[in-house]
Protein backbone atom coordinates (compact mmCIF):
# COMPACT_ATOMS: atom_id res chain seq x y z
CA UNK A 1 0.00 0.00 0.00
CA UNK A 2 1.13 3.63 -0.99
CA UNK A 3 1.53 6.13 1.92
CA UNK A 4 -0.32 8.32 0.06
CA UNK A 5 -3.18 5.87 0.29
CA UNK A 6 -3.50 6.40 4.01
CA UNK A 7 -4.15 10.20 3.52
CA UNK A 8 -0.34 10.99 4.26
CA UNK A 9 0.62 14.64 4.53
CA UNK A 10 3.96 16.50 5.55
CA UNK A 11 4.05 18.41 9.26
CA UNK A 12 4.81 21.52 8.10
CA UNK A 13 4.21 25.38 9.55
CA UNK A 14 0.47 25.18 10.30
CA UNK A 15 -0.06 21.66 11.54
CA UNK A 16 -2.90 22.37 14.36
CA UNK A 17 -1.32 20.56 16.96
CA UNK A 18 2.24 22.09 17.43
CA UNK A 19 3.69 25.49 16.64
CA UNK A 20 6.26 24.66 13.27
CA UNK A 21 6.17 28.36 12.26
CA UNK A 22 7.97 28.44 9.47
CA UNK A 23 9.36 24.97 9.34
CA UNK A 24 8.54 22.12 6.20
CA UNK A 25 8.69 17.94 6.52
CA UNK A 26 8.91 18.07 10.29
CA UNK A 27 7.37 14.42 10.13
CA UNK A 28 4.37 12.88 8.31
CA UNK A 29 1.19 12.08 9.55
CA UNK A 30 -0.94 8.98 8.00
CA UNK A 31 -3.73 7.30 9.23
CA UNK A 32 -2.94 3.96 10.43
CA UNK A 33 -3.40 0.86 8.22
CA UNK A 34 -5.57 -1.20 10.56
CA UNK A 35 -7.30 1.24 12.72
CA UNK A 36 -7.86 4.44 10.26
CA UNK A 37 -6.88 6.46 12.98
CA UNK A 38 -4.45 9.45 12.07
CA UNK A 39 -0.93 9.18 14.02
CA UNK A 40 2.31 11.42 13.85
CA UNK A 41 5.78 10.23 12.58
CA UNK A 42 8.60 13.01 13.38
CA UNK A 43 12.17 13.01 11.68
CA UNK A 44 15.40 13.18 13.19
CA UNK A 45 16.53 14.99 9.98
CA UNK A 46 13.48 16.98 8.44
CA UNK A 47 13.39 18.47 5.34
CA UNK A 48 13.90 21.74 5.90
CA UNK A 49 17.57 21.13 7.30
CA UNK A 50 17.11 22.45 10.60
CA UNK A 51 16.53 20.95 13.92
CA UNK A 52 14.21 17.91 15.10
CA UNK A 53 11.14 18.66 16.60
CA UNK A 54 11.05 19.07 20.50
CA UNK A 55 9.44 16.21 22.09
CA UNK A 56 5.65 17.59 23.37
CA UNK A 57 5.78 14.99 26.61
CA UNK A 58 7.63 11.93 27.70
CA UNK A 59 5.52 10.00 24.58
CA UNK A 60 6.69 11.73 22.27
CA UNK A 61 10.52 11.21 22.33
CA UNK A 62 11.07 8.90 19.52
CA UNK A 63 12.12 10.12 15.92
CA UNK A 64 12.85 8.52 12.25
CA UNK A 65 15.57 8.29 10.40
CA UNK A 66 13.95 9.71 6.64
CA UNK A 67 15.87 9.50 3.26
CA UNK A 68 13.98 10.89 0.49
CA UNK A 69 12.00 13.96 -0.01
CA UNK A 70 8.53 13.26 -1.47
CA UNK A 71 5.64 10.50 -0.38
CA UNK A 72 6.38 8.56 -3.20
CA UNK A 73 10.37 8.35 -2.44
CA UNK A 74 10.56 8.47 1.52
CA UNK A 75 12.19 5.61 3.56
CA UNK A 76 12.04 5.54 7.46
CA UNK A 77 14.30 3.51 9.88
CA UNK A 78 13.72 1.82 12.01
CA UNK A 79 10.52 0.30 11.58
CA UNK A 80 7.08 2.37 13.15
CA UNK A 81 5.13 0.76 15.75
CA UNK A 82 2.09 2.47 16.44
CA UNK A 83 0.87 2.39 20.17
CA UNK A 84 -1.38 3.88 22.33
CA UNK A 85 -0.23 5.04 25.91
CA UNK A 86 -1.38 6.42 29.18
CA UNK A 87 0.20 9.33 30.65
CA UNK A 88 2.64 6.98 31.96
CA UNK A 89 3.83 5.70 29.29
CA UNK A 90 2.10 2.40 29.72
CA UNK A 91 0.81 1.01 26.75
CA UNK A 92 -2.31 0.57 25.96
CA UNK A 93 -3.19 -0.45 22.71
CA UNK A 94 -0.97 -1.89 19.81
CA UNK A 95 -1.79 -0.55 16.78
CA UNK A 96 0.22 -1.26 13.65
CA UNK A 97 3.87 -2.15 13.08
CA UNK A 98 5.53 -1.76 9.78
CA UNK A 99 7.83 -0.39 7.44
CA UNK A 100 8.09 2.53 5.39
CA UNK A 101 10.14 2.26 2.46
CA UNK A 102 10.38 4.60 -0.82
CA UNK A 103 6.65 5.59 -0.04
CA UNK A 104 5.63 1.83 0.12
CA UNK A 105 3.85 0.45 3.85
CA UNK A 106 4.28 -2.46 4.46
CA UNK A 107 3.07 -4.74 7.76
CA UNK A 108 6.31 -6.02 10.05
Amino acid sequence: MKLTELDAQFINEGYPYRDFTGRFGMGIIFRCPCCRNYFPVYFKNPIDGMSQAEPANKNDTHRWDRAGITLDDLTLSPSVNFQIKDRHGNIIKQHWHGHIKNGEVTNA
